[in-house]
């Protein structure tokens, strides 16, 4: 059974949800890095799940929600102003992809929706911010049933336009629109805190659940799998934001949350650092294209991950091990 306290499984989900972003933002070259960012496009919603999953009606939310928008306003700032020192370089195609556009409609889409200056993937922190603000508050306005369908609406929506009408319609679909806190951070973290509560009852109620869902875990992740191969085959392996069959996926990691493994180093690094680890990788990975250059070996391209990852990890770990060591 599930309790109040945080498990060990759920810190490790946290990690291996961060090794899945940098397979996302750092792409192993071919078909296969495309189905492989593909299958990992559902970790940003398993981290809403996540936090979520550990709702609680007495926490500091307001407090920490403020945090999280404090980093979203530093980081887009700090990214901005690193497209401002190498615009004028030979390493300005690091910045291509950066958001460069400063107007009284990109302001609103920054502050409203979460489409940061300079580097997007810090759209994460506006959304998980206005996530943990708004929710106790619509919690206690709001019944739970009524709560319920809103957030089937906005999942609804977030997969009609993320992942339906690309393929449909074959129209992308401006990623600010939907991929912000209302139609993914607050339904999915409400998703979680479901996901929660119908865990530990089916664990009281019914021994039965917990010898079924082996089977049924490990048949969602093989459903979602084949689900998302079609996706990219349909969609010519253009990148989506998200796709169908990662939901199943997101099914097969869910079911196997409750499970408690003993205390671990992977599973320490994930409940200490995972914010931090999400935060770092994109810097680790420009001063490893710097270092690289814009001809990259095939070889690189393939190992890049790997680098980002193993660079990261120890970065987060050896301040955070100077930080205590400070601090006693």
């Amino acid at each position: 059974m599930l309790t109040e306290n945080r498990n060990n499984m759920t810190d490790l989900v946290k990690l291996l949800c961060f090794i899945g972003v940098v397979f996302i933002h750092v792409m192993l070259p071919g078909k296969i890095g495309i189905f492989i960012r593909a299958i990992f496009r559902a970790c940003v919603p398993l981290f809403f799940i996540i936090s979520g999953w550990f709702y609680r009606n007495n926490g500091q939310y307001a407090k920490r929600g403020l945090k999280y928008l404090k980093l979203y306003f530093a980081f887009s700032v700090g990214w901005y102003l690193v497209y401002l020192i190498l615009k004028d370089t030979s390493f300005f195609w690091i910045t291509e992809w950066f958001n460069k556009d400063v107007s009284i409609i990109s302001i609103l889409r920054y502050v409203f929706l979460g489409f940061p200056l300079g580097n997007e993937y810090v759209w994460y922190l506006h959304a998980i911010g206005c996530t943990l603000i708004l929710y106790p508050y619509i919690n206690s306005k709001l019944n739970l049933k009524t709560i319920n369908y809103l957030s089937v609406f906005g999942i609804f929506c977030f997969l009609l336009c993320s992942a339906v009408i690309p393929i449909i319609g074959n129209r992308m679909i401006p990623r600010y629109l939907y991929r912000n806190f209302l139609f993914e951070g607050l339904p999915f973290y409400h998703l979680g805190r479901t996901l929660s509560y119908l865990s530990q009852k089916r664990a009281e109620d019914n021994g039965a659940f917990i010898r079924k869902r082996h089977i049924i875990s490990f048949l969602a992740l093989f459903l979602g799998i084949i689900i998302v191969l079609l996706e990219v085959n349909l969609n010519k392996g253009e990148g989506k934001e998200f796709y169908v069959g990662c939901i199943s996926i997101i099914t097969f990691v869910c079911l196997n949350m409750t499970y408690d493994l003993p205390v671990n180093f992977l599973g320490t690094i994930g409940r200490k650092y995972s914010l931090w680890l999400y935060l770092i990788h994109p810097i680790v990975y420009s001063l490893i294209q710097i270092f690289e250059g814009q001809a990259i070996h095939p070889i690189l391209t393939f190992l890049n991950p790997f680098f980002v990852i193993v660079l990261t990890v120890s970065v987060c770990y050896v301040f955070g091990w100077l930080k205590e060591s400070i601090k006693e």
